[in-house]
């Protein structure tokens, strides 16, 4: 059975979600309760070609635009 904490867990660690509308696959890298909150890490993988999602970002990401093949440091 869930307990409350559960409940409020929305993907954890290793889960890959598919975007069929964006045509986008994310994988869990790290969530906030492995973190103690400090961060969310999500790799996310396009398919090839112009992109389908319009560019936009929370003001406190670190960029808007930073695409890299390494993890950040």
């Amino acid at each position: 059975m869930a307990t409350a904490a559960d409940r409020h867990i929305i993907f954890r660690s290793g889960e890959e979600l598919y975007d069929r509308r964006f045509r986008e696959r994310y994988r869990v890298l790290q969530t906030a309760r492995d973190t103690g909150g400090e961060l969310v890490r999500v790799e996310d993988t396009a398919a090839p070609g112009p992109s389908r999602r319009p560019l936009s970002a929370h003001p406190l990401n670190r960029s808007a635009s930073r695409c890299s093949q390494e993890p950040w440091g």
